[in-house]
């Protein structure tokens, strides 16, 4: 079964702004309201201001990101120490192997550019490199790699995989913390919702009282500060657009400049199984909020199904 993502526009925060300020008016307006429908009553009331206690009280996605923010920073520092290694390793491979293609290609001579740029990749490097390693170990030490190196990497390899596999373990369990809050927040918005419609009919020959109670997230400043990313992405293809760290009120507009409809997707890290989808159309444009789309995920994908190549462009607000 997919997650359930946001009911409602508009940050957390301003949901929580109305949501207490709407419980304030009910409060006042009670009479009226249970004379409409008995059912909006003082446990209605009672009710709803537990749904929104229980949101406020939810972990701030801030917090989980910045404990996120560490595991990565160590990950990166650990790019770095398997550069240094690699390099090292190199150096003495290419001594004991001059001219040798086939053996530089098993240390990964060609794939080392590929797995710094991704940790899961760099897991997989540093493994085959160890079995290489073990495997020319002799050639290696007879002109002059030091015996600390072949243990340093062995240790290496190890320390690498457990940081990569505490930042996935971290990320799912960010998910089901994610999830918790917007189904939190979602019951917030569902009372909102349910008095604004009911304050609609209630109101309905007073303009002034029925303006108080609406819900209208939207930036008194609207920022110009924004990203534009063009591209095309061929018949069957998956592509990364962007990563940009998630904020469930960040606003994208997407725009299918091309002649095929095109899926577009939120991940944690490229991969898209179970991911909901975002379609968007051949030559429309979509406004949409990044909580509109998915609950997590700092990679925007688009994916093309069809026969033919697609193209498109998005707006990203920097805010």
């Amino acid at each position: 079964m997919k997650n359930q993502l946001r009911n409602f526009a508009g940050s957390d925060a301003y949901l929580l702004q109305q949501s207490s300020v709407l419980q304030e008016l009910f409060a006042a307006d009670l009479v009226q309201f249970t004379g409409m429908d008995n059912a909006l009553n003082p446990d209605f009331l009672s009710v709803w201001n537990t749904a929104h206690t229980a949101a406020l009280n939810q972990p701030d996605d801030t917090t989980v990101l910045a404990q996120l923010s560490q595991k990565t920073a160590l990950l990166l520092e650990l790019n770095k120490k398997a550069g240094v290694l690699w390099r090292n390793i190199k150096y003495f491979v290419e001594k004991a192997f001059p001219d040798k293609p086939t053996i530089l290609a098993e240390f990964g001579s060609s794939a080392y550019y590929t797995a710094s740029k991704r940790h899961e990749k760099m897991v997989m490097f540093l493994d085959e490199l160890r079995i290489s390693c073990t495997k020319y170990s002799t050639a290696l030490l007879d002109v002059g790699l030091p015996t600390t190196v072949l243990t340093d990497l062995e240790t290496f390899s190890e320390e690498f995989q457990t940081a990569k596999t505490q930042q996935e373990l971290f990320k799912r369990t960010r998910l089901v913390t994610t999830q918790t809050r917007i189904d939190h927040f979602n019951e917030v918005f569902g009372y909102v919702s349910q008095v604004i419609a009911a304050a609609g009919i209630i109101f309905t020959d007073d303009a002034a009282r029925k303006s108080q109670y609406v819900y209208m997230p939207g930036s008194s400043s609207p920022s110009n500060d924004q990203e534009s990313y063009t591209g095309n992405v061929a018949a069957n293809e998956l592509k990364e657009i962007v990563e940009i760290l998630f904020k469930p009120e960040r606003q994208l507009n997407i725009e299918n400049t091309g002649s095929v409809d095109l899926n577009f997707y939120l991940s944690l890290d490229g991969n898209i199984i179970d991911a909901s989808s975002y379609l968007v159309p051949s030559r429309e444009s979509h406004s949409i909020s990044m909580g509109q789309i998915a609950n997590s995920g700092d990679k925007l994908m688009v994916m093309n199904e069809n026969t033919l190549d697609g193209s498109y462009k998005v707006l990203v607000s920097l805010d």
